[in-house]
């Protein structure tokens, strides 16, 4: 939860950043290292997920469009 709450304040954050949000709840018998490399790729991903669709000009079909529609199911 810490870590959803950071993402949606902030996008994009440090390396830093992310250990200093989870810092007061996580469990220390595995390390922070795979959890922050974890936080960093789950923003990398919402960004990618928001960034502006595809146009046809580009030839790369948008969410929606008969080429992707369902491709998630």
């Amino acid at each position: 939860m810490s870590a959803t709450a950071l993402l949606d304040r902030n996008p994009d954050p440090s390396r830093q950043e992310v250990a200093e949000a989870i810092c007061g709840n996580v469990c220390r018998c595995t390390g922070y290292e795979p959890i922050i490399t974890a936080v960093l790729t789950a923003a990398e991903r919402r960004r990618e997920a928001t960034a502006e669709p595809s146009t046809p000009e580009t030839g790369t079909p948008g969410p929606g469009t008969p080429e992707t529609a369902g491709a998630d199911r």
